[in-house]
């Protein structure tokens, strides 16, 4: 079995166990979106490997910082472009509505919700660059929505300077293989150290 044959193999028997096992204590671990498209992921990665049905289970490879064995199928990274893109005009056009008016809890509930799927999806993907910087907006969006720090233009502009990361690195990756992608990326250091001292802090 090559790397990613087994790689696969692994995601989709732990993704079956997702949806089969009862609720977590912790919400967002069982995301419904997220669970959705992992699906989807799954499905497709049955159909581009429908041998893997009958090969045994074996451990899962060490997870890489610059993309997995899913990351280099192209058809799993295509699903996750336009997912991507998806949550990424969302989030970016919301976040322009706060602007204007940050007393809207569901807003915010959906620029969070935009964030959160991205980065499981990344996780997935084993794509650590684009993981990371969505997981600190996914953070301070979620003090935000529990009333921990107000929606500022500041908590804004670092929502938005995310989206734009993020942005560039699902740009890259659209048109280099995944771990050349993430490593051509700027650092991310700066703005997840931005974040972190904004959450840290209670207020941005």
């Amino acid at each position: 079995m090559t790397d990613q044959e087994q790689s696969i193999q692994t995601e989709r028997e732990r993704l079956a166990e997702i949806s089969v096992s009862p609720p977590l204590s912790v919400p967002q671990d069982r995301d419904p979106e997220i669970v959705r498209t992992l699906a989807r992921l799954n499905q497709l990665a049955a159909r581009v490997y429908p041998q893997l049905d009958s090969v045994p289970a074996e451990p899962a490879p060490p997870p890489s910082d610059t993309g997995s064995g899913l990351a280099d199928d192209p058809e799993l990274i295509g699903d996750f472009l336009v997912e991507a893109r998806e949550h990424l005009t969302s989030a970016e056009t919301v976040l322009l509505t706060l602007e204007k008016d940050p007393r809207l809890p569901d807003a915010v509930n959906s620029v969070f919700r935009s964030f959160h799927t991205i980065k499981g999806l990344a996780g997935f993907l084993a794509l650590g660059p684009i993981q990371a910087v969505a997981h600190e907006t996914e953070t301070i969006l979620h003090h935000a929505r529990e009333g921990r720090i107000s929606i500022t233009p500041k908590l804004i502009d670092l929502a938005l300077k995310a989206a734009d990361y993020l942005r560039v690195a699902v740009d890259a990756l659209a048109s280099k293989p995944p771990r050349e992608a993430m490593q051509s990326l700027p650092s991310n250091a700066g703005l997840i150290r931005e974040m972190s001292l904004a959450s840290f802090r209670g207020e941005p």
